[in-house]
């Protein structure tokens, strides 16, 4: 009868609104058999009266014999054809849909963990989530966190249970498209979080050209706490799969360019109460020949809280081919490289990167068949200190040259690069000129101010 829908749609929307503390507007409301509800053409405003929610039906199958024990059943839920429109002003200020989380959680000070929360299914379809922070710079056709454009959002899951300091969910199926260009076709886990230990099960990631699986993760943590989870310690877990750089455009725009190449990778991810610490390898999948890194790398997890960056990274060993080098420079838009690169058979090349903040230490050696380069850099800021030693390095082949030959040399350089004031000093141990071999040869330049000096 449209004068009873139209009453309990009105009492629906009054209801909601008193328990929400914002304005609801619900257009039509279905009543079924056993407790099955059904909402048509629902919209919610945030507190700045702008519609922050709009969905053509919200369908929900209620159990109501666990509201005695403080708990909330919900047998099955739908969320179909629905838009959301979030945002906040700048990261100091909450977002416009805060006050429904807090409307949401217990009104009793004494009750800390408030009701629980079960969904046996919940089945969203067509969601679309425009997320801004409106102090916050906009970088078109790159993700963005605080401006994110969710264009479609599909999932099937279920909420074990959900309380104020804990969570149970298995997410059967999601996927996602992106404004930036992000596809995410499936992703599939299950999540056990309580005060002091976490758990990641399962999760089997797909995107249109790669996949990504990652065993059993388990984290534990003094609280649920976000700088006591920081702090807490991480079970060695591994990661494996096949990555297509192209599916991470969205994140790197150049990546989109390499939508023919496949890279396997393997990973082990383990954390102790200072550092996140990861082991891995990589190569291009039925090639490795052109391309090949191990690595070992710690990123300091305390430092991270105190708003610092330091990583350190152990390069194990780095192969790379000529043809890979001229694919990755296209990519980054350097289709014309020296000539040299095609008289390299291969690169070698194994060493440590340090990073703190805006200072950057490299050491190791770099091997081809034309001979080897040792480097040693720190860069602090514009500063440089380097000290590069060639051996063996046979610069009649790398520049085609019948003149020249063999060259052993110590190489240092040190100043001010944005100044450009800077000084060379080397040492030609030994070197091939017109068959003729020179040694010991000493000196250098002086550059102030852009002015060379020899």
């Amino acid at each position: 009868m449209p004068f009873v829908k139209q009453e309990l749609a009105s009492q629906a929307s009054q209801l909601l609104s008193e328990k929400l503390g914002c304005k609801v507007e619900i257009k039509d409301v279905y009543l079924r058999l056993f407790n099955h509800l059904d909402l048509q053409n629902v919209a919610v405003y945030d507190q700045q009266q702008c519609l922050m929610l709009k969905s053509s039906h919200i369908g929900a199958k209620l159990t109501l014999n666990g509201l005695l024990d403080n708990k909330i059943q919900i047998n099955h839920l739908e969320l179909f054809n629905t838009q959301c429109n979030l945002y906040r002003e700048n990261d100091e200020t909450s977002p416009n849909f805060q006050f429904v989380i807090d409307s949401l959680g217990s009104k009793n000070p004494e009750d800390e963990a408030g009701p629980d929360l079960i969904i046996n299914t919940l089945i969203v379809r067509d969601l679309s989530i425009q997320y801004d922070v409106k102090s916050s710079f906009r970088t078109p056709q790159k993700f963005n966190p605080d401006h994110l454009a969710i264009e479609k959002f599909d999932a099937n899951l279920r909420i074990n249970s959900l309380t104020a300091d804990s969570i149970n969910l298995r997410v059967r199926y999601s996927a996602l498209k992106e404004h930036s260009g992000l596809n995410i076709s499936s992703l599939a886990f299950q999540l056990v979080s309580g005060k002091n230990d976490t758990k990641l099960l399962g999760l089997k990631l797909k995107m249109p050209k790669s996949q990504l699986q990652l065993t059993e993760v388990k984290l534990h943590h003094a609280s649920n706490k976000w700088n006591d989870i920081l702090n807490g310690t991480l079970e060695g877990t591994k990661l494996n799969g096949e990555i297509n750089p192209s599916d991470m455009g969205a994140l790197l725009p150049q990546l989109a360019q390499l939508d023919d190449e496949l890279y396997t990778i393997n990973a082990t991810v383990g954390k102790n109460t200072e550092d996140l610490n990861v082991s891995a390898e990589l190569s291009r999948r039925n090639n490795p020949q052109l391309f090949s890194l191990t690595l070992g790398a710690a990123l300091n997890t305390k430092a991270l809280q105190d708003h610092h960056t330091a990583i350190h990274c152990d390069i194990d060993e780095l192969n790379v081919k000529p043809d890979q080098i001229k694919s990755w420079a296209k990519a980054f838009g350097s289709s014309e490289l020296p000539d040299l690169i095609d008289r390299i058979d291969a690169i070698h090349h194994n060493g440590t990167i340090d990073v703190f903040d805006k200072k950057i230490e490299t050491t190791g050696i770099t091997k081809f068949a034309n001979g080897s380069i040792t480097e040693n850099v720190e860069l602090n800021d514009d500063i440089i200190d380097a000290k590069i030693e060639t051996q063996q390095l046979d610069l009649g082949t790398l520049l085609n040259s019948q003149e020249l030959g063999i060259l052993n040399s110590k190489t240092e350089i040190n100043g001010n690069i944005a100044q450009k004031d800077l000084k060379f000093s080397s040492l030609i141990e030994n070197a091939v000129v017109n068959n003729y071999q020179y040694k010991n040869i000493t000196g250098g330049t002086v550059t102030t101010n852009g002015t060379t000096t020899v």
